[in-house]
This record gives C-alpha cells, sequence and structure tokens, in this order.
C-alpha cells in the first residue's frame, strides 16, 4: 500500500506514462465486486511494483546491504530537510542587508509564502514550561 501511495505522489512531480486509450479503458465485471479495470493508471501500479521488487531485493541481499541503503536514505531526508530551512536562499534573492533595527534580513520578498513565513518566525512557544 505505502508502494502504490509513493507512486501516487510521484505523479505530481513527474506525469508517469500510462497505456493507450482502448487498452486502459478495458474493463470486465465481476458479481458482487464490481468493475474491474486492471490498467487503469498503469505508470502508478508499475512504479509501485517496481519499488516492491527494489525492496524485494534490497531484503534479499541481507542486512548490511539494507543498512547501507537506509543510511544513503536517511542523508538524502537530512539534506531535503537542509534544504527546507532554507528555501528564501536562490539567485532571485538580493544579498543580505541590514534593517533598521539591526536585524538581518534574508529576504527582500514581502510575501516569502506559509514555509518562509514559518522560518522566519522562529520556534512556537510551550505553554507547558511557562509559569504564570
Amino acid at each position: 500500500a505505502l508502494a502504490y501511495v509513493f507512486a501516487e505522489y510521484c505523479t505530481q512531480i513527474m506525469p508517469l506514462p500510462g497505456l493507450p486509450g482502448p487498452l486502459a479503458g478495458l474493463s470486465f465485471h465481476i458479481a458482487y465486486i464490481g468493475d474491474i479495470t486492471p490498467f487503469k493508471d498503469f505508470g502508478v501500479k508499475g512504479l509501485a511494483t517496481a519499488v516492491i521488487l527494489l525492496l524485494t531485493a534490497v531484503n534479499y541481499l541481507g542486512v548490511r546491504f539494507g543498512g547501507v541503503v537506509q543510511n544513503i536514505f536517511s542523508v538524502a531526508k537530512m539534506a531535503a530537510m537542509v534544504g527546507l530551512r532554507f528555501p528564501t536562499h536562490s539567485s532571485r534573492t538580493r544579498k543580505n542587508r541590514l534593517a533598521p533595527n539591526g536585524a538581518v534580513t534574508v529576504c527582500s520578498n514581502p510575501r516569502p509564502g506559509v514555509l518562509g513565513s514559518a522560518v522566519q518566525a522562529g520556534p512556537a512557544r510551550s505553554s507547558l514550561n511557562s509559569t504564570v
């Protein structure tokens, strides 16, 4: 199920190939179950199958190789998180300037977006640690 969800989200990044119209629209009916369309979203199903086969091969090759694969994916995830931490650093931004109050502004864009606003706002305060 997770491989299928992964493949579904991949369609947001890149279009996956499909089968031609008549073959993709092929369906048959099974009583008490409904219509079955086995070739609909063939690209998504193919990618999900490929992911399952790849992870099966990694599992078959052993624990050490699986650990190496897990380390590679962990580093990739951390790099993506670091990349999300600095979304305003691009070729379009102007160089850093000092604001009138002495604070450093990283981006001169007045509408940095939701992620930029969250990063600029800083960490949230916890009400559990505050005193009354």
